[in-house]
């Protein structure tokens, strides 16, 4: 049988050396073959004490072990594992300016999208799951609201450029329960292919409290089909999107 890999992340704020917030997440059944799986905060928080704060000269503890099984485990190094830590506030993702909103679009444009516009969530080409709602955020307009998994947004003939994107950006939201989160990927040309890179949504202290948060991706030139697509553990809704954009 495969191991039962499970994850803890402490979080000492202000490097005081005790930890403010624990997490710990339900454990991910491994299968016994070859190769690596991808484990994610999807799986949901099993426990969690504390509180959540901003991180001033502080540190981070992340545990891993086998909650069952007895086999060896691997765990990727470098760009194989990635820890998005929370904040507060907007972030200004350097060398890329964090786009403007702008008011809503209405339907889906004619012709090709700039990739590092502001591309406004409501403007999809085609949904599944969303529905729309009048926002507060900067720029008015609207956004789309309880998102779940499974939901997705396409957007056509979004134009990369022959410079390489590296940065997906999301404004979000979230009023979700304790214990409820789940991850904002980016599909290229096909639903059913892999995501090029994500970040994870818990709740940013409502429904209408917007954050714009940064996730790496693989390498992306020329035009492509974007999908915005929405995966969590839970059933319930987790997010907010007003708008997306990318960055070199």
């Amino acid at each position: 049988m495969g191991n039962g890999v499970q994850a803890r992340v402490s979080y000492d704020l202000t490097g005081d050396g005790s930890f403010d917030r624990v997490e710990t997440y339900n454990y991910f059944a491994t299968d016994p073959v070859t190769g690596f799986e991808h484990y994610t905060q999807a799986k949901g928080v099993k426990s969690s004490s504390g509180t959540l704060g901003n991180l001033v000269n502080g540190k981070v503890k992340v545990e891993v072990w086998s909650a069952i099984g007895s086999g060896a485990s691997t765990l990727g190094v470098g760009d194989q594992s990635v820890l998005t830590l929370p904040f507060n506030g907007t972030p200004a993702p350097s060398p890329t300016a964090t786009p403007t909103p702008t008011a809503s679009s209405g339907p889906p444009p004619s012709g090709t999208r700039d990739a590092y516009s502001t591309i406004q969530a409501e403007s999809y080409d085609a949904q599944a799951g969303t529905v729309t709602e009048t926002t507060t955020d900067t720029g008015g307009g609207q956004n789309l609201a309880n998102l779940a998994n499974g939901d997705s947004a396409r957007y056509d003939n979004v134009d990369f450029g022959a410079t390489a994107a590296h940065q997906f950006l999301g404004r979000v939201a979230s009023g979700a329960a304790g214990g409820v989160s789940g991850l904002v990927e980016v599909r290229l040309d096909s639903l059913t292919n892999a995501p090029i890179g994500s970040f994870g949504v818990a709740n940013t202290g409502g429904w209408q409290s917007w954050r714009t948060v940064p996730a790496n991706i693989a390498r992306v030139t020329g035009v492509h089909t974007v999908y915005v697509t929405f995966t969590s553990g839970q059933p319930a809704d987790y997010v907010n999107l007003n708008w997306i954009s990318f960055g070199h």
